[in-house]
């Protein structure tokens, strides 16, 4: 998966979450995720992060990185869709999705040994995904 991808989606997701917490309205956090989603793939800053990670990281650990991003979203969004949700309580499904992308981070900082500056860093440090990176 190419690494621009994998930033928009998690882009979206995090954006999209905002609006969940905010609004509780499935609607408009899928709104939200196209919208994001859409605008991060043709984002300059995107582009040179992608560039960024492209050069680090082997063309199978982005496969299986973007696959799992994507399933973090999948997840969530069948869990909060009122024509689908399985749980009683949708909000009890925000804490498994910034779970879920943090890990997809920390596997970044394994195999890195840091997260990249940007996007990657800003998301580390707000979701707290480890101790705090300066």
């Amino acid at each position: 998966m190419e690494p621009e991808i994998i930033i928009a989606a998690i882009s979206a997701t995090m954006a999209a979450i905002g609006v969940w917490q905010k609004e509780r309205d499935y609607k408009h956090t899928k709104q939200e995720y196209n919208r994001v989603y859409q605008e991060s793939l043709s984002s300059e800053s995107v582009l040179i992060e992608a560039r960024y990670i492209s050069e680090r990281l082997p063309k199978r650990t982005l496969d299986l990185l973007g696959a799992r991003v994507e399933r973090c979203w999948d997840d969530f969004d069948e869990k909060i869709d009122p024509d689908r949700g399985n749980i009683s309580n949708p909000k009890d499904a925000e804490p498994e999705l910034e779970d879920c992308i943090c890990e997809e981070l920390r596997s970044i900082k394994r195999l890195e040994g840091t997260i990249p500056d940007g996007k990657f860093k800003n998301w580390w440090n707000n979701y707290g995904c480890g101790p705090y990176i300066v």
